[in-house]
């Protein structure tokens, strides 16, 4: 899970009118790296073969492990796939060679014996049983060697001392933060990219749910990218490698500090900025639901922020005693159209609207949809449609955003602004 050298190749006209290559990519923040590891080592290369493509390293120190009270006595040399399996234990020796030389070759390709680094471990987060995995290494001998390895935070400073570093994740260790269990941080490292990030990710998410279901807003919550301005490996200084490279993003934990710098970042955008929408997700709050309706109103297309906004109010309190209380069967009675509506308790429901003109284009369409009642607020969106024998995606808002409860029975529920919404009983036979 290592950054790409380049994503995104553009031309700048250099001085002397000479042409030459920029490319864009984006990074880890220190904080996110942190947050998301499963566990952190201290790790000394002892050992570096270029033919034989072969790194070894010993652990030094275990900053961050999933079990803080197992034995950390040294041990022999402990294989690769032992280790991935089992944990790390001080003093073990890792060894990287063949593919997992290759794997790694981002920063394995220009240590040296006597080289130090912060190795980054998490377990796969869809595997059965899941080994442990490096996903990224942090330079402490040279900082500034690549941005790929170099420890930058949030707000775009770039570290560039092993003390500056090994303080930075001191005091993110002692927060003690760490992503929602649900959260696939795969998908979250490459945030706002097009071919690995959660754009594509939603594009595929899409095909078999239209709108935000309780499952995806599971997974994409927990970190979000932030644009950042760092410029020192396009101009490199003496010893940093010269990569051509203008640094725009950066990944951070969906923590209370970057919250101020997405809402700006929102509000200065003249056109829908789909990542930073989608990363309110992580912000349930009033403001944020007024911010996603200003954007709604103001910005097109409005799908991303009214697609965001009916996430929110529908997915909250689901314990909420409405939510039982609601199940069965129902009708919406509306100006132009009747819904019958069965709810279920596992908040999907069958939904059939039936026209109450007798236009020749007007039909009675089966539907499938999620529904909710969290906070006092009624939710109710379609996602699929059975056309001629065929089920396709088919979302449909049934409101603009989640109607207000005013008064609910178990026979008749009062929306705010209506339609009005009575049970349907079974029939006695």
């Amino acid at each position: 899970m290592y950054m790409r050298l380049a994503t995104v190749a553009t031309v700048v006209l250099l001085a002397g009118n000479a042409w030459g290559d920029l490319y864009t990519d984006y990074v880890s923040s220190v904080e996110w790296l942190v947050d998301s590891a499963d566990e952190i080592y201290l790790v000394e290369v002892v050992e570096r073969t270029d033919r034989a493509q072969q790194l070894t390293v010993k652990i030094r120190d275990i900053l961050k492990t999933r079990e803080p009270d197992k034995d950390v006595a040294a041990s022999d040399e402990w294989p690769l796939h032992r280790w991935r399996t089992e944990g790390a234990v001080k003093d073990t020796v890792i060894a990287l060679s063949g593919k997992e030389f290759v794997r790694h070759r981002n920063w394995a390709y220009y240590s040296r014996v006597g080289d130090e680094y912060l190795v980054l471990v998490r377990q796969a987060y869809d595997a059965e049983d899941p080994p442990l995995y490096i996903f990224r290494a942090v330079d402490l001998t040279r900082p500034r060697l690549a941005y790929w390895t170099a420890a930058i935070r949030g707000d775009g400073t770039v570290l560039t001392t092993r003390e500056a570093i090994m303080e930075a994740v001191a005091k993110r260790l002692k927060r003690g933060r760490y992503p929602p269990r649900t959260c696939n941080r795969e998908v979250i490292d490459h945030w706002g990219h097009y071919r690995e990030g959660v754009k594509p990710w939603m594009g595929q998410a899409w095909s078999k749910e239209p709108c935000l279901t309780p499952e995806l807003l599971a997974e994409i919550r927990g970190g979000f990218s932030v644009n950042i301005d760092i410029n020192c490996w396009d101009d490199p200084e003496e010893g940093d490698l010269d990569c051509d490279t203008w640094i725009h993003e950066a990944i951070v934990p969906a923590t209370e500090e970057f919250y101020p710098g997405l809402v700006e970042r929102i509000k200065k955008n003249n056109r829908v900025d789909e990542a930073a929408i989608y990363a309110l997700l992580n912000y349930p709050s009033e403001e944020t639901e007024e911010l996603l309706r200003e954007v709604t109103e103001t910005r097109y297309p409005e799908y991303y922020s009214q697609r965001t906004l009916t996430a929110l109010q529908t997915w909250g309190d689901l314990d909420n005693p409405l939510n039982k209380q609601l199940v069965g069967r129902w009708e919406l009675n509306g100006r132009n159209e009747r819904i019958e509506l069965h709810l279920r308790e596992n908040h999907t429901c069958s939904i059939v609207t039936i026209p109450k003109s007798s236009h020749a284009f007007s039909k009675t369409v089966e539907g499938l949809g999620r529904w909710s009642a969290c906070e006092e607020k009624f939710s109710l969106f379609r996602t699929q449609a059975k056309l001629g024998d065929v089920w396709r995606p088919a979302p449909r808002f049934f409101f603009r955003e989640a109607k207000r409860i005013e008064k609910a029975t178990d026979d008749e529920v009062v929306l705010e602004g209506g339609p009005p919404m009575k049970r349907l009983r079974e029939e006695s036979p």
